[in-house]
């Protein structure tokens, strides 16, 4: 029993007539949360198990060989997106043979990689600007710091003038009194 996915052939465990859905994923060449959706909408039956560590969903191998496969083709943009969108559809067994038409495929390809590059640039500008900005940050902490120390000096200076002001004036009274008492 095993299913071939793309180039590979995926077998389940021997013995085993159900697998998990992550190996089920894997079987069909998708992702587990496709599967999760398919048993969730009936899609795909699953029974639930309780196992050593928690519920578990087993799928029928029977079951995954009767689902239709899936080819993945980039769809135009939709809804405002900015870019186009991974959309599964079922392949027919007439259409087995037939070859995706290859130019929009690639065209769809360029106008993605396009789209990252203006991206990339963009990104990169905005890294410029919030290392830019991060820089006058610092260079602005640093002039208030260098500010707070010349208040702080200053407030110093101030002090030991006002200090200074204060002996002078104590020894000018001084000396006038003495000159009052000398000069009576």
């Amino acid at each position: 029993m095993s299913i071939t996915s793309g180039n590979r052939s995926i077998s389940p465990s021997p013995g085993l007539a159900t697998v998990n859905i992550r190996e089920a994923a894997e079987m069909l060449g998708v992702h587990a949360n496709t599967i999760r959706r398919r048993v969730k909408s009936g899609e795909l039956r699953a029974e639930k198990l309780r196992t050593e560590r928690g519920e578990e969903y087993r799928i029928s191998v029977d079951d995954l060989k009767q689902v239709p496969r899936v080819v993945t083709e980039i769809s135009p943009k939709r809804s405002g997106g900015r870019g186009g969108a991974a959309v599964g559809r079922p392949i027919d067994d007439d259409q087995e043979g037939q070859s995706l038409d290859v130019a929009s495929v690639y065209s769809d390809l360029k106008e993605a990689l396009r789209e990252a590059a203006t991206l990339r640039t963009e990104r990169d500008i905005v890294q410029r600007q919030y290392a830019d900005a991060r820089t006058e940050l610092e260079d602005l902490r640093k002039r208030a710091d260098d500010a707070e120390v010349r208040a702080m000096k200053l407030e110093t200076e101030r002090i030991e003038l006002l200090s200074e002001l204060e002996q002078t004036r104590i020894a000018y009274r001084h000396s006038r009194e003495g000159k009052k008492r000398r000069g009576r």
